[in-house]
Formats: structure tokens, C-alpha cells, sequence
């Protein structure tokens, strides 16, 4: 598992090879491979710099499904990857399950939230 997750972790960092990534994480279910929080944070981090908001929340669904303890790395890159796109309410949404779940917020979820709401034009909600 822990090579496994190397290769999941270190597949985008040679040109934003985001699919490699989200494929290494459906190919561990397929051999049986205990996918970790791990796992999942490398793959969505990579899904986040390759610009795949989507992908991220469908990865994170599933960390969800599998009653993974998502962590800020998790959250933070979720988070990061909705806010450039505009989508506030995930953003926000995230941040509130952040609280809910006790995982601390860092400045970069923070910092993203408030960017979402900003792109999103709605300033009220970064308050």
C-alpha cells in the first residue's frame, strides 16, 4: 500500500498527470489494495493542481463512502480546487464539514473559502 501511494502521490509532479493519479486510486480497489486517507489526499491534491474540481469531489464522495477520516490536506485541496471556479457554496460547505468532522482549518482552506466567495461575488458568506 505504501508504494502504491507513492505512485498516486507522485504522478502529476512531472507535467499535471492528474489521470494517472485518479487511475492508480481505482486500480488499488481492483488489487485489493487498502486505499488510506493517504491515498485519497495524494490523488485529490494532484486532481486539484490538474484544474479537475469535479473529479476532486467525486474522490472526496468516495473517501466519504469509506468512512475515511478526511484531514486538512483533504479538505484544503477540495477546497482549493472548487474556488477557482467559482463554486463558493461547495467551498463553504466544506469548510462547515471541516468544523463538523474537527478537523482544523488551515490558512489555505481559509484563505480559499474566502476567494471562492469572492469569485462568487458573495462576500457576506467569507465573513
Amino acid at each position: 500500500a505504501v508504494l502504491w501511494d507513492a505512485g498516486i502521490s507522485g504522478s502529476g509532479a512531472a507535467g499535471g498527470r492528474w489521470a494517472v493519479s485518479a487511475a492508480l486510486l481505482g486500480r488499488g480497489r481492483e488489487h485489493q489494495i487498502e486505499l488510506t486517507t493517504f491515498s485519497f489526499g495524494a490523488a485529490i491534491s494532484e486532481c486539484e493542481r490538474g484544474q479537475q474540481w469535479e473529479r476532486v469531489l467525486q474522490l472526496l464522495g468516495r473517501a466519504r463512502q469509506k468512512s475515511l477520516a478526511a484531514n486538512v490536506v483533504i479538505y484544503s485541496s477540495s477546497i482549493a480546487s472548487v474556488h477557482e471556479f467559482r463554486h463558493w457554496e461547495a467551498a463553504v460547505m466544506m469548510l462547515s464539514e471541516m468544523r463538523l468532522r474537527e478537523v482544523r482549518p488551515n490558512t489555505h482552506s481559509c484563505n480559499s473559502v474566502i476567494s471562492a466567495c469572492e469569485k462568487g461575488r458573495a462576500w457576506r458568506q467569507s465573513l
